[in-house]
């Protein structure tokens, strides 16, 4: 603790306590200051530590995705379909005639499956995670994006998806 701020306290803490007593509140005071800070300074370098973890643990998970689909491109670049046959090139010398071969086969049913974004709502054209539901059954949901674009009379209707074509 530095004289200033050891001069502040005391002069902080001069009204309440007699001058004999000044000189240990003061060391009291300065004894919590050190024992908060000590504290802060754990918790800091606790939590700085578990963002390294973390951080390092994404980016971890980043080179093994691309290192994995690093690997299936070259497998993908041995098993070559030749046209003039219809055969894998590769699997044709172990027996496994036709295409795609099994190996070409089992990459693609591994291959993860687009998910499809839900239609528009019919009413607003706004997505639906835009659209609360009612609070009753007789009622009608709300439109947050309607009611951000100022139609808040227009706002008052339920999810309604758009036909696709």
């Amino acid at each position: 603790m530095t004289d200033d701020l050891r001069q502040r306290i005391a002069d902080r803490l001069r009204g309440w306590l007699r001058p004999s007593d000044l000189d240990a509140a003061v060391h009291a005071v300065n004894a919590l200051f050190r024992r908060e800070t000590a504290k802060l300074r754990t918790e800091a370098g606790n939590a700085a530590r578990s963002r390294d973890h973390w951080h390092r643990r994404g980016l971890e998970a980043i080179r093994a995705r691309k290192e994995a689909e690093a690997a299936l491109d070259r497998v993908r670049a041995l098993h070559q379909h030749n046209e003039t046959a219809d055969y894998c090139d590769l699997c044709s010398n172990h027996g496994d005639i036709g295409w795609p071969c099994a190996t070409i086969r089992a990459l693609a049913a591994a291959a993860p499956t687009p998910v499809a974004e839900p239609a528009p709502c019919a009413e607003c054209g706004h997505p639906k995670e835009q659209h609360s539901e009612a609070d009753e059954l007789v009622s009608v949901g709300q439109c947050q994006q309607c009611v951000a674009d100022g139609n808040e009379g227009d706002a008052w209707h339920d999810y309604e998806p758009q036909e696709q074509q």
